[in-house]
This record gives structure tokens, sequence and C-alpha cells, in this order.
């Protein structure tokens, strides 16, 4: 064979538009130049790149180059600090990140070294036999068997299998649990192996029979026999595949396989066209099949599932910027001071460092270079401003917070009921749950079970509906019937479906209707698998059980409700779909099927029946349907419009149906059409099937329209309702029709009674190209068009405003749209806003419409976007941050259509639903139901929130107090840049002594339980408005800190000015900063206690540890072993400390008095300012002494609770006095 085998011809530039694969002997050669490999790693580094590239990967963080110049700067000759001290404290924070990432990517090396050694079974051309090779040593174009139950070692074309159809289990690809149907890829080289021209029967029957006989085991080597058997043939195989090059579109693949010696029939080509449905994709596992054959096709990380395996992009939080913005400001800051202090250093020395014997000869004219020397050595000097390990007690913080998610029995982790736990996969933005402002969310299977039945359906100008019950025992049928025909729907027990009778009495428009729906579908029935015994025994009678796979569950319950009215879809194989009714099995062999799509929304098939005619079948959403179809006569439009609106409002989904006659050209021109496409490059494939599909679905016959019923989950309203009132807008997204979200979002309580409807949507004309049009007059009509919707939607949304600006007291037009989205006083007007997806399109691509929209949508209490696609849903989320980039926006969806909505938002969370795990996967959070969002947010979020901004907070708070003890310093050394503690303390200050309790504090404080919370909703708006962090809050603990650190230096300076020791000496230097740090210890212990509303044992325990661990530590170290080894000033200072009275009583006395400006202003705040905040959290207490409750106590009769919390409450107007007395339960 020609070395064909490399990429096809194209300019350096160009990119790759296809490749060649070669197989049969020899290929292994030929494919070289390929370079494919299929080696997988999933870790970040190898036992040798660990280190180097861990410890570098550190240094992308500033924070991490900035202590690395630090510590450098302590090993200078002018530095005032020991090298130890610093570089100590950096090592380890490094050593300790490094370590972290070794252990989280140990798993992922381990896992990858079983990935590649395992072992599959791989046809050796020399020997004719397949044989044992590790999967890391396949190469492109090997030819491997897989048995049942084994996982595809690469992406491979499947030629050979025990029978024509098969399934294969994609949940590790896609997360879906229904299996999928896969075909071989032509009959034609299945006749060239086995030397026949036809699938052998009686090999299947020798391989069933002895399934039937042996276990898994015996059965797998049977399975492998029968390969064996084969070997010599596909030996002789010979060819190439001819593809797209490797992509992550586990939807699509294209190829054409050119084998030599294929046998041609007439009227047959010898290229054989493949795509994705003959595709093996790694990952995936065999299943109800013996055995398979295929050829590797992409290996390793050009596998469909390794390149789908990137991760989610990196998403930062608004309170970690906000926090990096004010550590920018801080350094800043420290710039300011350190340059002024060098500066006055500068001048000291040259106005008094003559009188000095021990300053050095430059003293008198100090140059440039000093003044860089003394800058650098106050840098030094006051490092700790910026903490060393804030952001790894942050990331620590975190996690345990996610811990509690995950182990919340409430949201998932009940072992009693049949869910996962909650899975918390971003821990970077626990607190942005607790500052949520827009939900966008789906509707099929996130507010609904996505478990779909047949409830209903238009035949004929009639509505036929479940049987209504019989309540009175001389209702004969004649009046059941006529009660049938004048209630849409009977809500009573569910009986046998009323129209079973009409089929089995030859009602011909329902029989053609129920075999439609046997038709027209992509479902599949497994013949191998076991009934279900609940749907065997319900079928028991007819003998009707056969099993069912499929990716939509719209189509399996029209499939089974075909089934219960006797047509029965009883095979899918050989390319056909085999019919059996009133005991006669009828073949439609399957030409063609128009796959689904979310632009067109409609699928079809073309059929050849048993009398040789062909027809096309379609089915789809409504509006994309009832423009394709020719009624009869006008009339008949309008009922069916009439019964899908009635459908609709009892929210319902509907589908329409409708078939038209092909001729034996059209028929041929469709084959033949998607065999050019397939045929042709892979560029503008899914365009040239548009336009195929387009063309030929027109002119259609009208059959009928369904109804399915898709329940809505267990406390969906009930959870919208509780993320309403804490003042979250609630938008939902669906592709259903207007009048189904309407209802939906009534019966979810997304639209309440005494709310206003703003509905934008604009009657588009039929958007059809008409006859003897021109491509110019058609894009010039539409684009008219275009302008006249447009002019009628801003006229749409001029009359919204209008009812947004009577509903809105506090703000004129202007000062709607010049206000920040959390400045506003106005919570969410009482306004539903509804838009359908054509409109949205309009809006979307009009930058004037969109601004116009938002004005509206923002201000709304509840959107519905319906009719809309994936795309149109990320794009509505971008939008409305583009508009307001200071919200925070969470997307909530189960399927694949949902994964760019939840990509885009800045929470993404993912529902475990019956179609797959590919939303979980690019989510930040998984939850099983929808109900679990109304803890997360309302009680994890908000807390997570609380816990992460005053931890933030009070860790700068801790190391400004430090600091700037050391800052007061520097006035009385003539700005020398002498420390003030010794060394090793303020090293220790972070990593042993303060750290610990913040941790223990933070990680557990709450200042309410989940049920207040939940009952409370209104507390969670302080994350709304940013009540926790911000810079006014931040700059407020600077400056208590300050305030703190004048205290401590001044209170210990001058406490022990003159006082003589026991020993006849005054107390030195380091005495009095010894005494200061000490004092420093319990000051920002007791400042913890102090902010915290939750004082149990376990933070009781740790703040009285930290304490003992401290004086414990200090008095071992003090020792004149460790001191020498440590630093020689530390000797004996500690036992002076514990043997003067004196010391112990400024260092208990001096943080009681720089506390006494905190306690005041909090009690303060609380006695006169209280807000709904207060008074609830105080309310929870409920108990005598407690000293919140202390607060709302003295302000009795002086203040009184908002009308609208008082209204929640039914307290209107009661003061404050009745309010402290509703007890827990009335809360």
């Amino acid at each position: 064979m020609d070395k064909l085998c490399s990429l096809c011809k194209k300019n350096k530039n160009e990119e790759v538009k296809e490749i060649q694969i070669c197989f049969g002997k020899g290929s292994e050669e030929e494919n070289e130049h390929l370079d494919a490999s299929n080696r997988t790693r999933t870790s970040k580094y190898t036992y040798y790149s660990w280190l180097p590239l861990s410890i570098l990967f550190q240094f992308t963080r500033a924070a991490n180059i900035y202590f690395l110049v630090i510590s450098i700067l302590t090993a200078m000759p002018f530095s005032p600090k020991s090298p130890g001290s610093m570089i100590g404290t950096f090592v380890a924070v490094l050593i300790f990140t490094s370590l972290k990432e070794l252990f989280e990517d140990a798993f992922r090396w381990i896992s990858d070294r079983e990935v590649n050694n395992a072992k599959a079974m791989v046809l050796d051309h020399k020997e004719k036999k397949f044989e044992e090779k590790l999967w890391k040593n396949i190469k492109l174009g090997d030819i491997i068997s897989v048995g049942k139950d084994e996982t595809f070692p690469c992406d491979m074309l499947c030629i050979i299998a025990k029978k024509e159809n098969i399934n294969v289990d994609t949940m590790n690809l896609d997360g879906e649990t229904m299996l999928k149907p896969k075909k071989v890829l032509d009959q034609r080289i299945y006749s060239l192996v086995k030397g026949e021209d036809k699938i052998s029967q009686s090999v299947m029957g020798d391989v069933k029979g002895n399934q039937d006989k042996n276990g898994t085991e015996e059965k797998l080597n049977i399975a492998k026999a029968r390969a064996d058997e084969y070997a010599p043939q596909l030996a002789k195989l010979k060819g190439k595949i001819t593809c797209s090059p490797p992509n992550e579109d586990i939807e699509h693949w294209d190829g054409k396989v050119d084998c030599d010696d294929l046998p041609v029939r007439a009227n047959e080509n010898k290229i054989i066209l493949g795509d994705i449905d003959s595709m093996l994709l790694r990952g995936c596992y065999l299943r109800n099949t013996s055995y398979c054959v295929g050829i590797a096709v992409h290996l390793g990380k050009e596998s469909k599932i390794m390149m789908n395996a990137k991760k989610p992009p990196r998403k930062v939080s608004n309170l970690m910027r906000l926090m990096n913005k004010m550590l920018y400001t801080v350094f800043g800051f420290q710039l300011f001071i350190i340059s002024v202090f060098a500066t006055c250093s500068v001048i000291w020395t040259a106005s008094k460092g003559k009188d000095y014997d021990y300053i050095d000869e430059d003293g008198d004219n100090p140059t440039f270079w000093t003044w860089i020397i003394q800058l650098l050595t106050y840098w030094v000097a006051y490092s700790h401003l910026i903490p060393i390990s804030l952001y790894v007690m942050i990331e620590v913080l975190k996690l345990v917070q996610a811990l509690f998610i995950k182990w919340d029995q409430d949201i998932g982790a009940n072992p009693d009921v049949d869910e996962k736990a909650a899975e918390c996969k971003n821990s970077d933005l626990i607190e942005e749950l607790g500052q949520v402002d827009f939900i966008f969310s789906d509707k099929t299977g996130t507010l609904t079970c996505n478990q779909m039945i047949f409830k209903s359906c238009t035949v004929g100008g009639k509505i036929y509906t479940e049987k209504p019950s019989i309540q009175n025992g001389d209702q004969n049928e004649s009046n059941v019937k006529e009660m049938h025909e004048n209630s849409l729907f009977a809500r009573n027990e569910r009986k046998p479906l009323y129209w079973i009778d009409e089929v089995n009495n030859n009602n011909e428009k329902l029989q053609e209707f129920f075999s439609h729906m046997s038709i027209c579908h992509a479902v599949t029935v497994d013949m191998d698998s076991k009934p279900d015994p609940e749907e065997e025994s319900k079928n028991k009678e007819r003998n009707e059980c056969p099993i069912y796979q499929c990716q939509s569950p719209d189509e399996l319950a029209l499939v089974k409700a075909s089934l219960k009215c006797g047509i029965k879809l009883c095979d899918t194989r050989r390319g056909s779909y085999f019919i059996e009714e009133e005991g006669v099995t009828t073949q439609y062999k399957v030409l063609a099927e128009f796959k689904f799509d979310s632009d067109r929304k409609r699928m079809s098939v073309v059929v050849e029946t048993e009398d040789n005619e062909f027809y096309l079948y379609t089915k789809g959403a409504d509006n994309q349907m009832i423009s394709q179809i020719d009624f009869s006569n006008p009339g008949e439009r309008s009922v069916l419009e009439e019964h899908l609106y009635q459908f609709a409002v009892e929210g319902l989904r509907t589908l329409v149906m409708g078939k038209r006659q092909l001729t034996k050209r059209e028929k041929d021109e469709i084959v033949d059409g998607i065999y050019k496409i397939q045929s042709s490059p892979a560029e503008n494939k899914e365009e040239k099937y548009f336009k195929l599909y387009c063309k030929h679905e027109v002119n259609l016959e009208y059959i009928g329209a369904s109804a399915i019923e898709d329940k809505l989950q267990d406390e969906v309203p009930e959870t919208i309702e509780k993320l309403m009132d804490a003042n979250i807008r609630v938008w939902v997204l669906t592709g259903d029709k207007q009048e189904t979200a309407i209802e939906i979002a009534k019966s979810c309580r997304l639209i309440q009674e005494d709310m206003k409807d703003i509905i934008l949507s604009v009657s588009m004309n039929d958007r059809r190209k008409k006859i003897n049009e021109s491509d110019e007059q058609f894009e010039k009509r539409i684009a008219d068009e275009k302008e006249v919707y447009k002019k009628e939607l801003r006229k749409n949304i001029q009359k919204g405003k209008n009812m947004i600006r009577n509903d809105v007291l506090y703000h004129t037009e202007n000062e709607i749209f010049a206000q920040p989205l959390k400045n506003l006083k106005n919570k969410g007007t009482q306004i539903t806003l509804v838009i359908d997806g054509p409109t949205l399109g309009l809006i979307l691509e009009d930058e004037e419409l969109g601004n116009l929209f938002l004005s509206l949508g923002l201000y709304s209490k509840s959107v519905v976007c319906c009719r809309v696609s994936p795309k149109q849903k990320s794009q509505v989320v971008a939008i409305v941050n583009k508009v307001k980039p200071g919200c925070i926006r969470l997307s909530i969806g189960d399927g694949a259509n949902d994964v760019p909505m939840i990509m885009e938002a800045n929470i993404g969370v993912g529902i475990r639903g019956k179609e797959g795990t590919q939303a979980v996967r690019s989510s930040d959070y998984a939850i099983s139901q929808f109900k679990y969002l109304e803890k997360l947010l309302l009680f994890h979020g908000r807390l997570g929130y609380r816990r992460v901004s005053w931890m933030v907070c009070y860790y700068f708070y801790k190391n400004i107090v430090l600091v700037f003890t050391e800052i007061y310093f520097a006035f009385f050394n003539g700005f020398s840049g002498q420390i003030y503690f010794l060394d090793w303390l303020p090293m220790l200050y972070n990593s042993l002594w303060t750290s610990l309790t913040c941790l223990f504090a933070y990680g557990i404080e709450r200042d309410v339980d989940y049920e207040v919370s939940r009952k409370n909703p209104k507390l969670y708006e302080a994350g709304q408005q940013d009540k926790y962090f911000s810079f006014w809050i931040f700059w407020k603990w600077v400056l208590f800190a300050i305030f703190h650190g004048i205290i401590t230096f001044f209170g210990s300076t001058y406490g022990f000015r003159g006082i003589i020791d026991n020993d006849g000496k005054t107390e030195d230097f380091w005495f009095a900063s010894t005494i200061a740090f000490s004092s420093i210890i319990h000051l920002v212990t007791w400042k913890l206690a102090l902010e915290l509303n939750f004082l149990n044992w376990v933070v009781l325990f740790a703040g009285i540890a930290s304490i003992i661990f401290y004086w414990l530590f200090v008095i071992v170290f003090n020792t004149a072993f460790f001191s020498q080894l440590i630093q020689p000033e530390l000797e004996n200072v500690y036992f002076r400390i514990l043997g003067n009275s004196k010391a112990w009583i400024v260092i208990l006395f001096l943080p009681l008095v720089a506390l006494l400006p905190d306690i005041t202003v909090k009690y303060v705040w609380k006695l006169y300012r209280p807000d709904d905040s207060d008074k609830i959290v105080a309310s929870s207490f409920n108990r005598e002494g407690s000293y919140v409750q202390s607060w709302i106590n003295k302000s009795e009769g002086s203040t009184h609770i908002s009308d609208e919390f008082a209204a929640n409450k039914r307290v209107v107007g009661r003061p404050v006095q009745e309010f402290n007395h509703i007890s827990n339960e009335d809360l």
C-alpha cells in the first residue's frame, strides 16, 4: 500500500482537516509519523518533576514572590532579623503546600499506572491470533477484541460483533445511565472476514447456548474464542481510514474506510462511510453483547474522553478579588511607612549621627544608597504586615466548610435515602454561595423529575386522555365517554388509558397516530437484558415486556404508550423497526434519520415499508412543526392550536407529529445527499445537514400531537419561595412553549397571585423562503421584518418600564438605571417578565434592545424565558454580568445543554439527574435535588460568607497589631530599624499561637441555626449587601488594630519605666518587648472571642489551649540550652516575667483597656442601631442573661421591627418588647 497514511496536504498555517490511519499488516510502520500513544497521564507531576515544578508553581502567586524577596533580604548584612526566622517560616509554607500537591497527585499517579498497565486482546498479524497487550502499547490501526463488560482501551471503529446492534455503557464518558446503541460499521466487512454474505446465526446460537449454561467467565472465554476463530481472516484485512482529526465532540465523528478486497455489489460504493454510531469510545463498557472487534482510531490523550477531561475555568470569588485589592492597599501603606521612616532615618543620622561614636563614618554625609539600605531594613522589620500564612489558612477554612456541606445529611448525605452526598468541587467559591443575586435555572430535570408520563393526545380534532373513574354504579360507557369529552383532564385515580379501547376498535386515526409514535424515534430494543419485574407483570397478559433503550425520556414515554395500546416495537435490528400489531409483525426499513437539533427542534426518520413505499415521519415542537404542515382545512389548525394551548396551561410538554409519502426520487435524493455530506470534509457539515433536513421536512400531513407530563420535584415551590424571600431573583430558562412555561412557573410559585405579568413576544410570520424568491429578496424581507419586530418590542418594553415605575416608589427612571444593583432600596418589584426564544434572539443581537430588556429583567421579581436554546441560556447569563458586573449569578441544571450556562455563571450547580453527569462535571457544586439549593445557599452559603469575611479581617488585624507595636518603637530608636520583638516570636506568632485558634473559631462559628435561617430568609441579604466585608469594614478593623498597638506599646514600655527587679536592676528592653508580645497574644485571643456569636466548648478549649501552649512553649525554649540554639537574648526573659507580679498585671490589664472601645462600639451599635438581622439573631437565643438579648431588651419601646419583616411574622407595629418574647417555635 502506498504511504498515504499522513496528514492531508496543507499549508503551514492551515488547520488539519483530515487524517489517514492505516490498518492491517505493516500499518504500525506506516502510522509512525502520526506520533500517537495510548499512554495517558492525568497527574500533574512525575516522581522527578514534583519538587521543582510544585515550588515553581507556588511562585505564580504574588504573595510568595513577596516573601521570597523578604527571605533574601533577611540574609543581607543590613537585615535587623536573623535569616532563620523568615526563611524557616517561608520554607515551611512552601513544603506544606508541596506535600499537599504530592498527596493529591499520588492518587492520580497510581490511577494512571493502573490504566496504562491494563491488558487488552490485540491481534498479532504474524501469529494470526489475539494476544494480551498493555493499553499503553496499543498502536493506531491495531485490531482489538473486547469482551462483555470490558472497557474499550481507545476510540475504536467497530467492524465485527456478535450481533449487528450492540449496547454500550457511557457512564464514564457522559454520566448517562441509559445504555447507548451502537452498530457494526458495515456488513460487508463481516462477510469478508467470515467468508459468507450474512451473519452466522448458528455461531450466535452456540454462543447464546453456552452463555446460558456457563457463568460470566466462561462466556467471556467463549467470546474471545470466537474472536480468535476470525483472527486469520482479520489478519488479512488491510486498508485505510480517513477521518476528522481528534476533537472533544462526543456526539459526532465522521470517517471513510477504504478496505482492500471488499466485496462490492451493484449500486454499492467501495468506500464505507462511518459515523459516531459505529465508534466505541475509550472508557465505555460493552454491555449485553459477548464480544466485538474494532480498529484503533484515536489513542490516549487524543481519545474523546481525555480531550473532554479539561478542567472548568478557574473562578475567583468577588470577596477574594476584594481581599487581593486590600492586600495591595496594605502593601502600598507599608511602602509609604517604610519610605517615611527611611527618610527620617537619613535626616536623624545627618543631624545627630556625629554625636554617637558607634554610627559609621558615613553618618555625617548620608547618600541615596544609605536611604535604600534603610528602606530595605524597614521592609524586613515590618514584613509581617502582610500575613505569610493567610492564603493557606483561608484554603483550610474553605476545605472545612466543604466537608460540612458533604457531611450534611439534609442535602443528600443521608444513608437511608438512595442519594449521593452534596459535592463541593470548587471550595474557592464557598463564600460566593452567601451572596447570590440571581439564579438561572433549567426546568426539565432541574425543577421537574424528568420522568415522562404520556397523559393525553389530540387526534382528528379530539382530545384523548386518561379514563375517568366511575363513582356511581349506574354510569354506563356512553356516560363516561360524554363526561370525558366534556372534561379535558380527569384527576381521579389513575386507570387504564381510555384510548386503548379506541385503538382496538380500529380507530384508524388513532392507530396511525400510535404507529407514528412507534416508528419516529431513536429507541432501540435490548434483546439480551431481562425486563424489569414490575413492567413484566404489567404486560404479562399481552406477553409484552421488551426492554427499550433511549437517551430521550420523551421518546421512551411515547414508545411505551404505543405499547400499552397494542402497537409494539418488538425489534430494531438489521437497520429496521419491527412493529407488531394484533399479532402481525411489519418491517419498516430505516433508510435515514434526521437527528434532533436545537435549531430545527424536530427529528425525522425515512423508512421503506414492505410494500416498497417510502415515508418521512417527523415530530417536533409545535412552533417549528405547525409551519411545516399542510392542514386539510383552516379549522384543523385552529383546533390543534386550541388543544395545544389547553395542554400547555396544564403544564404538559407537547410534540406535534406529521408525515409525508416520498417518491423514489425524493428518497434517493435524501440518501445520496446524506452520503455526499458524510463523504465531504468535516467543515460546515452541520450546516449542510441542516439545509438538507429543512428541504424535505415540508408539506407534512398532520397526524396528531402528544402531551407528556413531567412532575415537579419535591418541595420545589417552597424552595423557590424561600429563595425569592431572600431577595434572590430567579430566572427559569426552558425550551418549553410559553403557556407550558408559565403554568410550571405558577405551580412552583415563581409567578405568584399578587404579581403582574409583562410578556415580551412578537408574532413572527412564516420565515421560509417563498417560491421564486431570490436570496437577496429573502434576506431583505427578513431584515425588514426584524426591524418591525424590534420597533414593536421597544413599545412593549416601554409599557413594562411604566409598570415598574408605578411599582417602584423609591426611584425615578434615571435613578433606576444609575444606581448599582446592590444599592437599590427596593428588593425587586412584584413584576414577572416572560419572554420567548425568538424574541430573545432579536434582543440579544441588538445592544440597545438588550439594555432595555435588562432594565426590566434586573428589577423584576422573577423572569421566565421560554423556547430558548442552550446558546441563548449562556447568553442571558453573560449579558446580565455585562450590565451588572457586581452581581453574583448562579446557574443550575442537569443536562449537557445546561453546561454553557453553568460555565458562564459565577457559580455552577449541577443536579445528578437522568440526563447524565455532564452538568455535574462542569459545575462547582453538585446536589441531587433542587430543594437542597435552599440550605446550600441560605445556611451553608451565608455562614461561609460570614466565616471567610471575618477570617480575612481578623487575620490582617492580628498582624497589624503586632507590626504597629514595632512601628511606634521607631520613634524612640532614632529610626535605626531596630526590631522590637525577638526574631522567633513573630515567626511563631501566626503558625503556632493564633492561626489554629482562628481556624477553630471561624470554622464552626454561626449566629443562628438552620431552622432560624430557613424561617427568616431575610438574613441572607447581609451577603448581598456586603455587610461583613467591604473597604469600610476592613479599614475599621485596621483602625482598631492601630489603636490596640498604641495601647500595647506604650502600656508595656511606660508601665515598667524605672521599676527595679528583685535583683536590684531595672528591667531591660527585651523584657518590656516580651511583655508587649505576651499582651498581644492575650489581646488577639480575647478580640476573637468578642467578635464571635457562637461560643461552644470547642472554641473555648481552642482559645484557652492556645494561650497555655504559648506559655509552655516559651518557658521550655527560655532555658539556656534552647535559647542558645535559637536566640541567646531569649534566655531567662520569661522566667523573669513569671516571677514579676507587675508583669502579670500589665499582660492581663492591657488587653482589657485596649478592647474597651471595641466593646463600647459594639454595644452602642446594637443598642441604638439594630437591624432586622440583629433582632432575629437576638431572639434566636431566647434565654435570660444572653448578652445579645440584652442589647435588644435595653432598646424596648424605642425601636420597632420593620414593616416588611413584621408582616412576615404577623406582628406589624408591635414594639421590640413584644418581639423579644416570641419563642423559637414562632420564628
